[in-house]
């Protein structure tokens, strides 16, 4: 039976495979009723594979597939989940908006806050930073920005405006990481857009602050 493998799109790779965790991750998800072959068969993989990951000798990384299908075949009393195998497997579920919420990835948003405010105050202009960002509603989807501000710096009549900010942070330089975070990005703009075509989001000016220099040229490319 085919599976549906869609959910593994919503993960996003943060970090290399921890090879420890996931060799004890898979031992206990394979169970003591069957063999590690029995087991590899379940899961529709080469027996020599699952050896590798529960030897510690898997050279780069296992496929998001073959995780999905440790997760599926778990002994049910093993307390094996799916997040916990990708966690081992180095890699972490996106929130609503797309992001990965990561203490690196705050603080790149944290810094690119404190950069613009810098700047917009050293123009002399003047900016409030309200303490929640707005939530706007459009055909049952809910988009909230990353950062939103009230300031000057956006209107010609010294009236205080709305600018958002949607802060895109990657981490890692892999090609085809670049290639799928360059697909969610003009997704995310597209959406926004359509939101302002409904008239739902009326900001004075909104703002992608890209932090990967990779994924911003690969993007600015298609356009």
């Amino acid at each position: 039976m085919k599976r549906d493998l869609s959910i593994l799109s919503e993960y996003v790779r943060i970090s290399t495979p921890d090879k420890d965790r996931l060799a004890e991750l898979v031992v206990r998800a394979k169970g003591p009723e069957l063999s590690m072959s029995q087991f590899a068969k379940k899961c529709e993989v080469n027996p020599s594979t699952l050896s590798r990951i529960v030897n510690k000798k898997t050279t780069g990384k296992n496929s998001d597939a073959l995780i999905f299908n440790i997760a599926e075949n778990a002994d049910p009393n093993s307390g094996v989940t799916f997040e916990m195998l990708m966690s081992a497997h180095g890699m972490k579920k996106r929130n609503l908006n797309g992001k990965v919420d990561t203490e690196e990835y705050r603080a790149f948003e944290k810094n690119a806050a404190d950069l613009v405010l810098s700047e917009i105050m050293k123009r002399g202009y003047k900016v409030q930073v309200p303490m929640t960002p707005q939530v706007y509603n459009a055909l049952n989807y809910h988009y909230r920005p990353d950062w939103e501000i009230a300031t000057d710096a956006v209107t010609s009549d010294n009236t205080m405006g709305q600018w958002l900010f949607e802060f895109w942070t990657m981490l890692g330089t892999e090609q085809q990481a670049i290639r799928k975070q360059t697909i969610k990005l003009r997704q995310k703009l597209l959406m926004v857009l359509g939101l302002y075509y409904m008239d739902e989001v009326k900001a004075d000016k909104l703002s992608f602050v890209v932090f990967n220099r990779k994924l911003y040229l690969n993007f600015i490319s298609d356009f």
